[in-house]
């Protein structure tokens, strides 16, 4: 068999690498002389040596295809600059890594030089399709980078997890993000899943580093990283004990690629990394993975060891199982009264405790459980949670409880909280706060299902008092307000009206006066002149404060003309611009036009006091049945959260109202940039298409 293979070298390398067939003859010599030493039967002999017929054949092949390359050319190679243990940079700054290794491995195989580029991964891609590489690797094929690039087959898989801190329960899965901000890495091919997955807050960061980087400072608690990178940067920060990460997200294949069309690239690449040695690419890998610390079978002198070890064994084995018996006895013991130490400890906490199987059957009762429900041990032992002679469950929240009980008997989720009702044996009705997490074999099958049961009757019912209280003091606040309004609707028209009339009636007899004493003294036609003046004041004076109590365009015209007709008064008094946004007038309730009214007034109110503004933009809007008015001013702003703190009386009164409306009324203001506010009042006008 040798002297087969050392002839089809000689054939197969005719007038190629001379090294290479030296090198492959050596090879066949030494595993022919190691096998004759260690006298393997002929049979595994001439086994080994066909394996290596073939090996010959595959390296021949590489060989081909090594001298088929350009060696004269320089390929330009770009690549994330932080993406541990595939690449990254030392302490110096000096890049290194799996792919580092391997690519000067691809070098002096093809003897073409390569460019190693790193920079962040958006980068990395940008520049990639903008031509400025040849090559961009540890890239994942996607459907949108094919439009791009031509991908070479994967050499390697990686996963990618879900990362949270440890103070953060429920995240399992994309789903249970929602409500999350996530830190993920621009460029990542999973931001398209997370958003198609209802994400809505992405925190993009650069690399990876910025990212562990954020999360060790507490600026994110969730990201979503490759478990190679991530895992590395968190141990290297000293953070990994801050963190948890869910079971595989995603799973992708490692790729490199070229630009759309370049095939010669691409077979020259693919190529150069088929004719290096597989034992090349596992030193590479030991190198930066690590040896695993029982490495079953490298020599195969091993095996006799084993079994010289093994006849120990069995020869030791009758005077080990002598002791065994001790030791076991010794253990259950020493179980028993862990056991009886844990039993206490779960009788004595303060919250009751029970444990139901998959079946929903009882299997722990505590003596606090009793307490709570009423039903002693014996009774509830066995019973069934759902079972109509163990009514334990409120009537009206069994689906509710089903289906949380259903999440976490098929392993759905691991652990959850739920606040429902629950019988006594009594028959009252009580709340309870169920605290459950789940217990699984080796397999990871569902065992059993522990919670933690506590009384919260008593906080609820404070709870509903106070959201009563609550209740009640808004209708009176309302009531309040309505009242408020029609006195302020009685004073203007009385004001107007009476007081109004009556001015103008005295001013009619006083220029009746001074037509009378046109031949009077001088100083007489005087005064009276100054009383006319005084009394047109007075007239306008009067005018005014009855439109500031409430405007008749408010009931007259409505709310677009009075917003109009006060914007023009304040434009006059204040000297702001206005720019005034609106569309035709709607027919809006009473109580719902006043309440928009006021609110514009106060808050120009507050933008004369205190916003130093010289423009403001008013905008109403009529959107998917809300009634939306913006009132947006250049000023000074404020810290919103300081605004929150002295709780003004103002905003509190805008809130309240919006609140009573069924709206909300929000605040949104930056130091040195302007504020906006925004009241939105839902309105439903069948006569009238919103926009």
């Amino acid at each position: 068999m040798l002297t087969i293979l050392n002839k089809y070298v000689l054939k197969k390398f005719t007038h190629k690498d001379k090294a290479a067939k030296e090198k492959i003859q050596r090879i066949i010599l030494a595993v022919d002389n190691s096998f004759i030493r260690l006298g393997f039967i002929k049979i595994l002999k001439g086994g080994i040596q066909y394996l290596l017929f073939f090996c010959v054949i595959i390296i021949s092949s590489g060989a081909v295809a090594q001298t088929a390359v350009d060696t004269k050319r320089t390929i330009k190679v770009v690549m994330d600059n932080n993406y541990a243990p595939y690449v990254f940079q030392s302490e110096g700054g000096k890049l290194q890594g799996i792919l580092i290794d391997q690519w000067q491995a691809w070098e002096k195989k093809t003897g073409i030089k390569v460019e190693i580029h790193a920079m962040d991964w958006s980068d990395a891609l940008q520049r990639m399709r903008a031509g400025d590489f040849d090559v961009i690797d540890c890239i994942v094929e996607t459907a949108e980078r094919q439009d791009y690039f031509d991908f070479t087959p994967a050499y390697n898989m990686v996963e990618a997890s879900i990362y949270f801190r440890n103070n953060i329960s429920g995240i399992s899965d994309i789903t249970s993000l929602k409500g999350f901000p996530v830190g993920v890495k621009i460029g990542d091919q999973h931001i398209d899943k997370l958003k198609a997955g209802g994400i809505a807050t992405l925190i993009l960061f650069h690399n990876n580093d910025a990212i562990i980087e954020a999360a060790k400072n507490h600026t994110i608690n969730v990201f979503l990283a490759d478990d190679p990178s991530a895992l590395y940067l968190l141990n290297k920060l000293g953070a990994e004990s801050g963190f948890r990460h869910t079971a595989p997200i995603f799973r992708d294949e490692l790729r490199r690629a070229v630009r759309k069309g370049d095939t010669a690239t691409l077979n020259t690449v693919s190529q150069g990394f088929a004719a290096i040695d597989p034992r090349e690419f596992k030193q590479i890998d030991e190198k930066w993975f690590g040896l695993t610390i029982n490495r079953n079978g490298r020599y195969l002198t091993y095996a006799g060891y084993a079994v010289v070890v093994a006849i120990l064994l069995i020869a030791g084995l009758v005077a080990w199982n002598r002791t065994l018996r001790k030791r076991v006895l010794h253990r259950t013991t020493a179980l028993n009264a862990a056991y009886q130490h844990l039993s206490y400890h779960v009788e004595n906490t303060p919250l009751a405790v029970v444990e139901w199987d998959k079946d929903m059957l009882v299997k722990r009762w505590s003596l606090h459980a009793e307490e709570i429900f009423g039903w002693p041990a014996s009774e509830a032992l066995g019973k069934n949670m759902y079972g109509k002679d163990f009514p334990i469950v409120y009537e009206e929240d069994i689906q509710t409880v089903k289906k949380i009980s259903d999440q976490l008997t098929s392993g759905m989720v691991d652990r959850n909280i739920s606040l429902n009702r629950n019988h006594t044996k009594d028959g009252n009705v009580i709340y309870c706060e169920w605290y459950n997490s789940i217990l699984r074999d080796k397999e990871g099958n569902v065992i059993t299902i522990l919670s933690l049961v506590h009384n919260v009757t008593e906080r609820k019912k404070a709870e509903e008092t106070l959201e009563q209280s609550y209740a009640e003091i808004r209708r009176l606040n309302e009531h309040l307000q309505k009242i408020r309004e029609e006195e302020r609707i009685y004073i203007a028209r009385e004001i107007h009206d009476e007081l109004g009339s009556q001015l103008s009636v005295l001013k009619m007899d006083v220029s009746w006066l001074k037509k009378k004493l046109d031949g009077g003294e001088e100083a007489v036609k005087q005064k009276i002149g100054d009383l006319i003046n005084l009394l047109d004041e007075a007239v306008k004076s009067v005018r005014k404060i009855s439109s500031e109590l409430r405007p008749g365009l408010l009931d007259d015209l409505g709310l677009v003309a009075a917003m109009e007709w006060y914007l023009k008064e304040f434009e006059k008094r204040s000297g702001i611009k206005i720019t005034f946004t609106e569309r035709e007038e709607l027919e809006i309730p009473d109580s719902i036009k006043t309440c928009l009214f006021r609110i514009f007034q106060e808050s120009l109110t507050n933008v004369a006091r205190h916003s130093d503004a010289k423009e403001v933009k008013v905008k109403l809007q009529y959107i998917n049945n809300q009634l939306i008015l913006n009132i947006e001013d250049n000023g000074k702003g404020f810290d919103k959260q300081k605004i929150g703190e002295v709780k003004t009386l103002g905003i509190l009164g805008m809130k309240e109202r919006a609140m009573m409306m069924n709206g909300s009324y929000d605040i949104n203001s930056v130091p040195g940039k302007g504020t906006i506010v925004t009241a939105v009042l839902p309105y439903k006008n069948e006569k009238v298409n919103s926009i």
